[in-house]
């Protein structure tokens, strides 16, 4: 990246759009956990009083989506807290809560969307949020090189002559300039950034 002031200033800009969606993430997640945690409480009582086979696996049903909706929002409220430590970042992991965001920011697009991570690709010493906001950036740059037409995203990771390689492969056109400078994350050795 050059030290021109038009690209120093699309950085500064992409930081401040960045603060704002943890800004307006955080406030969703919060507003959206009570209430939720609360029918999840109240889906437990009532199956635990009710006697009818086919209502317990309904309320089970219901139960089971809740709890998919609350890790959505755990991985959203992770998304929201920056973190100044360097630490062991497990890749897959952060692969796909960047996955978990994109869908639900991107609920009505008609993208079918695999993820086959390696289960040997392993851990990386970084800051697991940079890892996520890059992750995010190429999988939300995916999506809206697609402009809401049915495509497909293809993640993966893997592990390959000691450092992990990670794979976005989709039906759109290629990643724009500005997407391609801001997730550049400097390395400090082969699983390092």
């Amino acid at each position: 990246m050059s030290g021109s002031t038009g690209e120093h200033a699309d950085d500064v800009g992409e930081s401040d759009e960045v603060a704002a969606l943890r800004a307006i993430a955080a406030g969703f997640a919060h507003e959206i956990g009570n209430p939720l945690a609360g029918v999840a409480g109240r889906l437990q009582l009532i199956k635990r009083r009710t006697r009818e086979d086919e209502t317990r696996e309904s309320l089970s049903d219901a139960h089971a989506e809740l709890a998919r909706i609350a890790q959505g929002l755990r991985e959203l409220i992770e998304f929201t807290r920056p973190d100044d430590e360097t630490t062991a970042v497990d890749v897959n992991e952060v692969l796909r809560a960047a996955l978990t965001i994109g869908r639900y920011a991107h609920s009505h697009a008609e993208v079918d969307v695999s993820f086959e991570p390696d289960p040997h690709a392993g851990l990386v010493v970084g800051r697991r949020h940079q890892l996520l906001e890059a992750f995010l950036r190429l999988t939300m740059s995916a999506y809206e090189t697609m402009n809401g037409s049915p495509g497909r995203l293809r993640v993966g990771s893997e592990r390959s002559c000691g450092e992990i390689v990670v794979v976005f492969e989709h039906s759109g056109p290629g990643v724009g300039e500005a997407t391609r400078r801001s997730v550049h994350l400097p390395a400090r050795g082969a699983n390092a950034f």
